[in-house]
This record gives structure tokens, sequence and C-alpha cells, in this order.
């Protein structure tokens, strides 16, 4: 069966889209880990609408941020590199809560949302 990558690009728009929403409406409730979890979700979406353009398949099932931006040949910056990183530990916190990890601060985790936004808007832009 062939894929309408086009079709499936745009489901990784609107996917990313409806997360960024709910990780705005996390922020506004000050549910930081929610929100961080959905801000990492954001960026996962979008990076595999880039992944489906570059594979013209399905992406696979994984996580990482940065390894799904070398998988999809993006060249990222080292401060792009860096969020990603650190976004990378809110998917592990937001599925797999320590019971002795902090709530991060809210303004560090409203600093990451407007980040998040900012990246997914230049990744869209790529597209």
């Amino acid at each position: 069966m062939i894929m309408n990558v086009e079709k499936q690009i745009q489901y990784w728009i609107d996917a990313a889209n409806e997360n960024v929403d709910v990780a705005e409406f996390l922020i506004n409730g000050k549910k930081t880990v929610e929100c961080l979890f959905f801000c990492h979700l954001a960026l996962e979406t979008i990076l595999k609408a880039h992944l489906t353009k570059f594979t013209k398949q399905t992406p696979p099932k994984i996580h990482n941020l940065i390894s799904i931006a070398d998988k999809a040949n993006l060249e990222l910056d080292d401060q792009t590199r860096f969020f990603f990183s650190i976004m990378n530990k809110f998917q592990m916190e937001g599925r797999y809560r320590n019971e002795i990890a902090e709530r991060p601060i809210f303004e560090i985790a409203k600093n990451y949302f407007e980040v998040t936004k900012q990246k997914i808007k230049w990744l869209k832009e790529k597209l």
C-alpha cells in the first residue's frame, strides 16, 4: 500500500498544533510537568512531519527529539540541539513520574513553553 505522504505530513502538523494547545492549557493551569510533557510531544510530532517528508515512510515509534531530527536530516544549531536535550527528559518524567522529582518552577516551564512555540514555528516554516 502506498502512503499519501502529504496527508501523513498534515496529520503530524495537526497533532503538533493540538499538542501545543494542550500545553498552553496546562501551563495556564500551572501544571508544569504536564505542560512540558506536551511541549515535548508537540516537538516530537512536528519533527515526525519532517521525518515523513524526508523518508516518505511512517516514522518509527521513537521519542528522542535529537534522534528524530537527525533521521530527518535536519540541521540543528547547538542551541536547538541543547534545548531538545532538555526537553527529552520531560517525555520520560511525563510518562514515568519519579517520586522524588521536583516540579519545574513555573517561570522556567513557561519559558520552555515559549521556546517550544518558537521552535515549532521554525520547523513548520522549514516544511
